[in-house]
């Protein structure tokens, strides 16, 4: 029984940590948001991983310019969220939309005046 218990409890600290060092890498949070990885599964013959989260951004917070050399596809649950991208260009995506960035384009991304939930799936390197 204690050995059952022990393995859980590791199990669950790996999987933390693994989470952490995951978004670690792959962005900077914009302060106040909270993301949750809700899936993520190995694709088969690679060395990728696809992944599943929701990020919860409060009002008129931004997240700095970043980088990632993988694709974002997310979907607006609630509020809405404005991707500025390097080049000047912007787009605004509201509740019932959805959007992709491209791997290796600088940008930056905005909540409106009420926040912002989204879904996201991206396809990362192991």
């Amino acid at each position: 029984m204690k050995n059952k218990f022990f393995y859980k409890i590791t199990f669950l600290l790996l999987m933390g940590i693994m989470n952490m060092a995951f978004f670690a890498n792959a962005q900077q949070l914009a302060k106040g948001e909270k993301q949750t990885i809700l899936e993520r599964i190995e694709v088969s013959g690679s060395s990728s991983s696809m992944v599943m989260g929701l990020t919860d951004i409060p009002a008129n917070e931004t997240k700095d310019f970043h980088i990632h050399n993988f694709p974002e596809v997310a979907y607006v649950l609630e509020g809405e969220i404005t991707i500025f991208i390097q080049n000047g260009k912007s787009f605004s995506v509201k509740k019932g939309e959805s959007f992709q960035i491209k791997p290796d384009i600088k940008h930056k991304t905005k909540a409106g005046p009420k926040g912002a939930q989204v879904l996201f799936t991206i396809l990362s390197k192991k």
